[in-house]
């Protein structure tokens, strides 16, 4: 149904526009706008029409037509009342308004020098004005035939803020000289046609009703202010439904939905999208494809992609589901196309959805690979005689020769998760990280290799500069510092080798971190045992010996996690010897111990355990608020049946952590051990308060239920265990739960 917006000013022109309705309901705006709703209907058409009141003044006026114009999203847009004569007219007659002057537009010095500013009526509605005034059948829109028959004129009018009641004041004087085509003086016109301006398919117009004169030829012995009022609301009103009656709705609804030219071209008396949008589309498709064949998964890709591919499919849609008809209500404009071209359209839906398919696939492959390989871009290294030195070339070959493992006398193979590649620019120290990291994160790198050299007369400092651009959870500080060497050793090339070599080390010490991290236990310690070999001495070592003891320390986690327990506790030594503070290597190295002393309780053996307990008490000593060293002495306490100690170190562990869940479990359960069954179960508790879903709380817990006689509590926890396990996928242990409980339910009966 077509959509009709009318605003008024006065009470008494809302009350003669509402008396041409039906069906009236009323509309809060969000914002407190209080209009009425209702229905239209004449000739056939029917029109849904929404009415407001909002008071006099040009800026008010502009205000709710917009506010009007995104509440009610109209086809055309009426502001009606009454207005005063300046010439030509008499009370009652009808001016629609040609366009409506802002007289107090302008600038103010000695004298007053105008500045028109005009807001026009929309040239149809204009024009079926002029047609309707002609025929005078609106007049039957009127409750009674007028005593002397009103004319309708379509000319200019002008609009202020002022009340203007006397010919001989300076503003009307003013009016004549300026704006003597104007007829009639209002106060809203201006700034209703200022807000429609910027909506322009919503079509828009200024009707009033003369009802009085400003040339003084008023006479309200004849007829009193109140009644010349509503008779010229009547008459504008009467003549706006009368243009509403015979407007085409057709032209209303395509001009509200209007398609710009661009987007049209002509298909008989049919309008279609065309092929400029198609092609565009295409085009930025084709260019997204092209960079993500080429590998550039930058943002722009993705939104070349995305641009692309969503305005294809919404191209395809449109064709495939809109007519271009007027349904039977009239209200809605529907595109029409050919059987082909609408075949075409769905062709193009699925061609479109493969190359999304194809798209997404691609840029799954290279993303994984990319998650799987390490790319390190070498800078070139600044040198005023490159051509001589090379050295950049040569830290390429030999970074190159480095990332060989070698599996055969005969043969060798790189690894296939790394890739050494040229910048082939010059970052300077000037330049500075920030431009390294830019230029490694156009090129999708992970490490970048830049830095500098200059000689004096005796020696030549080189400095290289070692980024890692992608986050790693575990890498270690790494710091570099300047090489100095005799300058010989830059002529005859040494320099160049022991470069590649130690950016070797770096490299494959990180490489090997994004394999542990990956969980690649068996790849990392490839890497890190690759860069041990080529570790540099410790007099000209680019990365401190900090970053030694954590590969070390690194490459122990790696074996402990592949079940070489003597391995891993071989290689915290190593850890140890560089940094004999190193905490982390001390708790690490007794958790490996106390697993090769649970193994050798079932013969009997507690040796480990006591090398674990050792270690452990040696990481206090360096760290006394380690809560974690104290909750694994107590583990091992526990497994040597010294359960008062074992409860000591728990007690420790909580006093620093109070939100240590595996501590309060495990002192639960060397309190079950101990018998003390309440202050096990007191323990369980206060884990599971702090984490709802810790499984082996629940099981000892149900362990000390059961131990209480307390079965059907039991159960109980051992049926959330089984939930739990079934939730986070652990199938086998579901089933051994699943198993236990079965057996605590048999004997409960």
């Amino acid at each position: 149904m077509p959509r009709a917006v009318i605003l008024t000013a006065l009470p008494v022109e809302y009350k003669a526009v509402r008396n041409h309705l039906i069906d009236l309901q009323e509309k809060e705006h969000p914002q407190g706008t209080i209009y009425e709703q209702g229905k239209f209907v004449a000739k056939g058409q029917e029109w849904q029409v929404g009415i407001a009141e909002v008071g006099a003044g040009n800026a008010g006026a502009a205000a709710e037509a917009e506010r009007a114009i995104a509440y009610f999203q109209p086809n055309i847009l009426l502001f009606v009342g009454i207005a005063g004569g300046i010439k030509d007219v008499a009370i009652g007659d009808v001016v629609v308004a040609t366009e409506v002057y802002g007289y107090e537009s302008g600038k103010v010095g000695e004298q007053f020098f105008t500045r028109p500013k005009a807001g026009k009526s929309a040239y149809r509605l204009v024009q079926r004005a002029k047609f309707e005034a002609r025929k005078g059948e609106w007049l039957q829109r009127l409750d009674s035939a007028p005593v002397s028959q009103p004319r309708v004129f379509v000319a200019p009018i002008v609009a202020g803020e002022k009340v203007v009641t006397s010919r001989k004041s300076a503003i009307f004087q003013f009016l004549r000289e300026s704006y003597n085509d104007a007829i009639a003086l209002e106060m809203e016109g201006f700034g209703f046609l200022s807000a429609a301006f910027a909506h322009p398919n919503i079509p828009a117009v200024v009707i009033r009703g003369i009802s009085d004169l400003i040339e003084g030829k008023n006479d309200d012995s004849v007829e009193s202010e109140d009644i010349r009022q509503a008779k010229a609301s009547q008459h504008a009103s009467a003549f706006a439904f009368e243009m509403l009656a015979k407007l085409d709705i057709a032209f209303l609804i395509r001009m509200r939905y209007k398609v710009p030219r661009f987007w049209e071209w002509g298909m008989g008396n049919r309008q279609s999208v065309g092929w400029l949008p198609t092609m565009a589309s295409s085009a930025i498709t084709a260019v997204g494809g092209f960079k993500l064949i080429q590998g550039e998964l930058e943002p722009l890709t993705v939104i070349l992609l995305a641009v692309g591919f969503v305005s294809l499919l919404s191209i395809c849609l449109y064709v495939w589901f809109k007519r271009s008809r007027i349904n039977g209500s009239g209200d809605t404009l529907v595109k029409h196309y050919s059987k082909k071209t609408r075949r075409l359209a769905l062709l193009g839906l699925f061609a479109v959805a493969l190359l999304m398919v194809l798209s997404g696939g691609g840029w799954y492959h290279h993303n994984n690979f990319q998650k799987h390989q390490v790319v390190v871009l070498v800078a070139n290294f600044r040198d005023p005689q490159q051509d001589t030195w090379g050295v950049t070339e040569d830290i390429i070959s030999q970074l190159e020769d480095a990332l060989v493992t070698r599996q055969h006398k005969d043969a060798s193979v790189k690894y296939d998760d790394v890739k050494v590649q040229a910048l082939n620019e010059t970052i300077t120290a000037q330049e500075g990280i920030e431009v390294a990291r830019a230029k490694g994160a156009k090129h999708h790198a992970d490490i970048v290799l830049w830095g500098w050299y200059k000689d004096t007369n005796t020696h030549v400092k080189v400095t290289v500069k070692f980024e890692v651009l992608e986050k790693l959870h575990y890498l270690p500080s790494v710091r570099t510092k300047q090489l100095i060497q005799p300058i010989a050793q830059l002529n005859s090339f040494k320099i160049q080798a022991q470069l590649p070599r130690k950016t070797s080390y770096l490299t494959l010490f990180t490489i090997g971190l994004v394999r542990y991290e990956a969980e690649d236990y068996e790849a990392a310690i490839t890497r890190f045992t690759k860069a041990l070999e080529i570790l540099p001495d410790a007099e000209q070592a680019i990365a401190q010996d900090t970053a030694i003891d954590a590969l070390y320390f690194y490459k122990g986690n790696a074996h402990y996690y592949e079940g070489e327990l003597d391995k891993a506790i071989a290689n915290y030594n190593l850890a140890l010897q560089f940094n004999r503070e190193l905490v982390e290597a001390y708790n690490n190295s007794g958790i490996a111990y106390s697993d090769k002393g649970e193994l050798d309780l079932a013969i009997g053996k507690k040796g480990e355990l006591d090398l674990a307990i050792a270690d452990f008490t040696q990481a206090l000593e360096i760290e006394p608020e380690f809560a974690e060293a104290y909750n694994n002495r107590g583990i091992v306490y526990s497994d040597k049946g010294e359960l008062d100690l074992a409860i000591s170190d728990y007690n420790q562990a909580l006093k620093i952590n109070r939100e240590d869940a595996e501590a309060y479990n495990n002192r639960g359960s060397a309190y079950s051990d101990k018998g003390e069954l309440d202050l096990a179960i007191s323990d369980f508790n206060r884990a599971l308060n702090i984490n709802p879903e810790y499984a082996g709380a629940y099981i000892n817990r149900a362990h000390a239920y059961t131990k209480l006689g307390d079965k059907q509590k039991a159960i109980q926890d051992l049926k959330k265990v089984a939930k739990l396990y079934g939730q986070q996928g652990k199938t086998a242990k579901q089933q051994q739960v699943l198993e236990l409980l079965k057996q605590l339910q048999q004997a409960s009966r």
